[in-house]
């Protein structure tokens, strides 16, 4: 996909970023199955550790370049969900 603007890269580092994040907890929901309660407890802390780098990195800087991006939590549920649907070649 070619971004035309720089505030088009900005929306697609949001929303990628916010995909990212969801991608991540889904795994870790899956991974959590079974584990011992000092597995899940380190699991735990290296995904929500690479959510905040996500989020801190990614995500917060273009919403800092491009105010208007800023989003609910409604409006982050549903760029999660649409991207998820996008990933799994289901319609949006």
């Amino acid at each position: 996909m070619k971004t035309q603007t720089i505030e088009s890269a900005g929306l697609m580092m949001r929303d990628g970023g916010i995909a990212a994040i969801s991608a991540l907890d889904l795994a870790l929901n899956e991974a959590l199955v079974g584990v011992s309660s000092e597995n899940a407890r380190a699991l735990k802390l290296a995904i929500g550790d690479a959510m905040g780098e996500i989020a801190l990195k990614i995500i917060n800087p273009a919403m800092q370049a491009f105010p208007e991006l800023e989003l609910n939590e409604s409006g982050w549920t549903e760029v999660a969900r649409s991207r998820a649907c996008l990933r799994c070649n289901l319609p949006v």
